[in-house]
């Protein structure tokens, strides 16, 4: 009997400590209960929202950026065309607000590629007086000037323009020549653009979009829309030989300096070399992944030439490498 109430004592204390073990987790739930009811009734704490904030950071995607970004850039838009309103009195509609917009958006978009048109003949000011205003105005062509050529003694230029014209300047006389394609050659005679054109043999009426001397003078090339390049006689004022080649239109020419070596570049992101001593094709040079629209070239036989895909190369051609610039 004393060893049965010995062993019934030492299981009336175990359950003793097991009883104040629950009773103490139990007033510490209560607590815990009790302090996220305070907290749900005063709201969210400060700390809450930056983890919370941090937690959609962590798990938003590029394109739920992007749309974020974007959302908040259209709302910027809306609020400026709010603000113009205001300040000019208008009270347009919701409707011409988005057209405004929608119209911001498209110009945007139209700079960051580069194809946006800026109009500013309107604000050219034509010198007048003469010399007395230190300029001189010289009328010769009926559309825009689109390419100059200035010949390295600086006594004359060559302008070309859209009406596919091709005007001698003497730049201390101030006379003009008109080039010519041979006997029954059209000049252009409408209006409009480009369907007024025409084509007399060789040569064509079509725009010009560029012009290059060489450096003795005594030839000229031309190229543009018709994506010829154009060789002429300078003294004689007549049309030698046009190159095919080119798939696109030709925007860039460019002598060699102190040789005959002319490079072109075009849309069709090549760029040829031509021989004006032989009057022949050389090669082609490939690597651009856009429109070219400008090239130049020294002394040495490395053209420079840039392009719409947003690189400028450099070509070595007796390496056979270029370097592209980014």
């Amino acid at each position: 009997m004393a060893v049965g109430k010995k062993r019934a004592g030492k299981v009336t204390k175990k359950e003793d400590m097991s009883a104040m073990k629950k009773k103490r987790q139990t007033e510490e739930k209560e607590k815990d209960d009790e302090i996220i009811l305070s907290e749900s009734d005063e709201g969210p704490m400060s700390g809450d929202e930056g983890d919370e904030s941090e937690d959609e950071a962590a798990n938003e995607t590029a394109a739920d950026k992007r749309l974020r970004i974007a959302k908040a850039y259209v709302q910027d838009l809306r609020k400026q065309a709010e603000a113009d309103e205001e300040s000019d009195d208008d009270k347009d509609n919701e409707g011409n607000r988005d057209s405004r917009v929608s119209e911001q958006l498209r110009t945007s978009l139209r700079e960051s590629r580069g194809y946006q048109m800026r109009l500013i003949a309107q604000r050219v000011v034509i010198p007048e007086g003469g010399e007395a205003s230190g300029g001189k105005v010289v009328r010769a062509h009926q559309l825009a000037v689109t390419a100059l050529a200035l010949t390295d003694d600086a006594r004359f230029t060559y302008t070309c323009s859209k009406d596919g014209a091709i005007v001698k300047w003497d730049m201390e006389s101030g006379t003009k020549t008109a080039f010519s394609s041979g006997p029954g050659d059209t000049r252009h005679s409408g209006a409009g653009y480009p369907g007024s054109y025409v084509q007399q043999g060789e040569t064509s009426k079509q725009a010009i979009l560029a012009a290059a001397v060489s450096h003795d003078g005594k030839y000229l090339a031309t190229a543009g829309m018709d994506r010829r390049v154009h060789i002429w006689d300078t003294t004689s004022h007549t049309h030698i030989k046009a190159f095919p080649g080119h798939k696109d239109i030709v925007t860039s020419l460019a002598f060699r300096d102190g040789t005959h070596q002319l490079f072109s570049g075009s849309y069709d992101r090549t760029v040829k070399s031509w021989s004006l001593g032989d009057m022949m094709y050389i090669d082609t040079l490939y690597g651009h992944q856009g429109h070219i629209i400008g090239l130049d070239c020294d002394h040495r036989e490395r053209p420079v030439t840039v392009s719409r895909d947003h690189t400028c190369r450099m070509w070595k051609i007796q390496d056979e490498t270029h370097l592209v610039f980014r």
